[in-house]
């Protein structure tokens, strides 16, 4: 179709969307891919199905512009953007660009996983705002709580001290653990709801409740506050009611020297 191929097998078409067609009646069948009479890996198709393979310890590579995209190594790992995956799945990705992204396909938002060039913590970001990191020395996680990124600040409340009374903490085992696992300490999320509702969630999905046990440390740091003025509330009677005692003390001893003064005479 070419009056001046560019290659051994130069296909050119001016009508139709088919170039080229390649069957077989017996399947699979395939291309192969040979190098100096070494065949590097074959284009295959059938049953069902299509197929591209690499053989041996040949990579198997995807390129834009001159760069690695995506690489299947032989033993099974795939990196994307890097030439040399270190895992099942490698992602390498530029500063400032997301890289991972999760995103339900009946949904607009999207989750992203970010590995920071500086602190190197594994951050995660939901429609672009950071919600939290992984740190690298202990993998503690650190939810975002700069106060930039919040409104309607609030003092927690009073009378905490009472709503802990009301908690019931527990020891369980979940419903899909054998009966000699080892077992959990919590609160179960409806009674807690009763308490403090601010901290359970119920997952519109499936109708779950979960617990944000984070949450409760402001509570318990507010009920300790509490605590700790009704401690300094009653150190400050304590001490009245000492020194009320003394002065009585006090006068009772002047009270019995004088009438002791009195008997003498």
């Amino acid at each position: 179709g070419s009056a001046t191929p560019q290659a051994p097998l130069h296909v050119s078409s001016g009508t139709g969307n088919e170039v080229l067609r390649v069957s077989s009646a017996v399947t699979p069948a395939w291309l192969s891919l040979v190098e100096n009479g070494t065949r590097r890996g074959i284009l295959a198709f059938g049953p069902s199905a299509v197929s591209l393979q690499a053989d041996g310890a040949n990579y198997l590579n995807l390129y834009t512009n001159g760069l690695p995209r995506l690489q299947v190594a032989p033993a099974g790992r795939i990196g994307i953007a890097t030439a040399a995956p270190a895992a099942r799945l490698h992602v390498n990705h530029d500063d400032g660009e997301p890289g991972i992204a999760i995103q339900n396909a009946s949904a607009v938002d999207r989750w992203f996983v970010y590995m920071q060039p500086s602190s190197k913590s594994l951050s995660l970001f939901y429609n672009g705002v950071l919600k939290g990191s992984f740190e690298p020395s202990g993998g503690v996680y650190t939810a975002v709580s700069d106060r930039r990124m919040k409104t309607n600040i609030a003092p927690v409340g009073t009378g905490m001290m009472e709503r802990i009374d009301r908690l019931q903490p527990v020891r369980y085992r979940f419903t899909d653990q054998p009966d000699e696992a080892r077992q959990h300490l919590g609160f179960i999320a409806q009674d807690l709801a009763e308490v403090f509702p601010e901290v359970v969630y119920s997952n519109p999905e499936d109708g779950l409740y979960t617990v944000a046990y984070t949450e409760l440390v402001p509570v318990l740091v507010a009920a300790m506050q509490e605590q700790h003025d009704r401690m300094e509330t009653l150190e400050a009677e304590n001490a009245e009611l000492a020194r009320m005692l003394a002065a009585n003390t006090a006068r009772m001893l002047e009270l019995q020297d004088a009438l002791g003064n009195d008997l003498s005479k």
